[in-house]
């Protein structure tokens, strides 16, 4: 049966477990992606997560506060019983809050008085924040109709490739890859491990993809918004559906991007005004990154021309036409 919100878009079938591997056989990353498979496969099979939500409104000196618990029953934790840390994506109030939540339940949505024993005021600042995460611009990317399993992490290699972005941890630290194709941290002194990443993987975007986006914004704003691309795929879709003909996908797009470059070819003046200067060394971008990651504002800067400006109106004008 079909899972419920699941979308077939008919690159693979559904990645599922075969057998249970050989002491030895696979290690290390390979370990952990198997392991994870294996656990989303199960918990495909077991039921929902059932809920218990109680809602009730404070009223103190005339200003109401509304509170909300969510709780789970305990008799059927459901799928999370094998993915128990996605807890915290649900929100679940599983500890403490007891005394409170017992009070609600036999309050039953009856009003009652009741007198605060303390009060606190405190003042914090609000939080900027954080840049996408590698995880999340897959899913927008999915929303969007952009790209498909195998070429979304592409697409996103290439960005990392052109540094209009740098991948980063939870403390803007770069993440490289090994020999051996798995992400890691900065390197560590020779004969010594790598230090330990802090976890989160973010794509924080450079100076010069920020200049390049303001730029291209300035002459063609539809450059930098997804619907374009989305608009390209859905299309080539409907050649497969024999809705429209590869002759006219081609024609349209090509007339399409060709307008588009003559814009910015115009504008290249403007476009070259927001490149500007910027540090060559990578330290310097892995220190903006971190820059970011604690304050939610700026990016490294990179040297841009013109060139560069080109270059990726090409790759987007050859992705129509080939």
């Amino acid at each position: 049966s079909r899972v419920r919100g699941a979308r077939d878009v008919g690159d693979h079938p559904p990645i599922v477990p075969l057998r249970s591997p050989e002491r030895g056989e696979i290690y290390g990353q390979q370990k952990r992606i198997y392991d994870y498979v294996c656990q989303h496969f199960v918990a495909s099979w077991l039921s929902d997560v059932t809920l218990q939500r109680y809602e009730a409104t404070l009223e103190v000196a005339g200003f109401r506060f509304q509170l909300l618990l969510r709780q789970r029953r305990d008799p059927d934790p459901g799928w999370l019983r094998a993915m128990p840390w996605r807890i915290g994506e649900l929100s679940l109030d599983l500890t403490g809050l007891e005394r409170l939540t017992a009070l609600l339940r036999r309050l039953d949505g009856r009003p009652v008085a009741w007198r605060p024993t303390a009060a606190a005021l405190r003042q914090r600042w609000t939080e900027a924040p954080k840049p996408l995460t590698e995880a999340e611009l897959v899913e927008l990317m999915d929303q969007h109709g952009i790209g498909t399993d195998a070429s979304i992490p592409q697409h996103i290699q290439t960005i990392q490739d052109r540094r209009y972005v740098q991948l980063v941890d939870g403390q803007g630290q770069p993440i490289v890859a090994t020999h051996r194709g798995g992400p890691q941290g900065p390197k560590g002194p020779k004969g010594q491990r790598a230090p330990k990443r802090a976890p989160g993987r973010f794509l924080v975007p450079t100076a010069r993809g920020l200049a390049l986006v303001r730029g291209l914004s300035t002459c063609d704003a539809t450059l930098c918004e997804p619907e374009v691309r989305a608009l390209i795929e859905r299309e080539c879709a409907m050649v497969a559906t024999a809705e429209l003909t590869s002759a006219e996908v081609l024609r349209r797009n090509v007339a399409l991007f060709q307008g588009k470059f003559q814009r910015v070819a115009g504008a290249m003046n403007e476009v070259r005004s927001f490149f500007e200067t910027a540090p060559n060394a990578q330290s310097g971008e892995a220190k903006n990154a971190a820059k970011v990651m604690a304050a939610g504002d700026g990016g490294s800067r990179d040297m841009i021309n013109e060139n560069h400006v080109m270059a990726m109106l090409f790759l987007l004008f050859r992705i129509v036409v080939f």
